[in-house]
């Protein structure tokens, strides 16, 4: 079996990255095209998801990224020794 599967990113590579390298009506029809977007719609056109169902897991999964957002800023920053650790293959002497 082979899934193709397109994504398209919607956000900046950084806080830094301004996005003036696209189109913001490009950015926005790839937002209604994107599969929360798309499977939400056709749940609600079937009577098996609410507006307020989604708006519900929309809060719960905002809430989750904001928990582990927060847990990875609390947390020690890597010692410069191990930063390249497992960057390279170690040569065998």
């Amino acid at each position: 079996m082979l899934l193709e599967l397109r994504t398209y990113r919607l956000r900046a590579h950084s806080m830094f990255d301004a996005q003036l390298y696209r189109d913001k009506a490009e950015v926005e029809e790839w937002r209604g095209r994107g599969p929360l977007t798309t499977l939400t719609t056709r749940l609600k056109a079937a009577g098996l998801m609410t507006e307020d169902d989604f708006q519900r897991l929309l809060r719960e999964a905002d809430a989750e990224v904001e928990a582990a957002a927060g847990f990875a800023a609390a947390a020690e920053w890597e010692s410069v020794e191990d930063l390249a650790r497992h960057v390279h293959a170690e040569v065998a002497s």
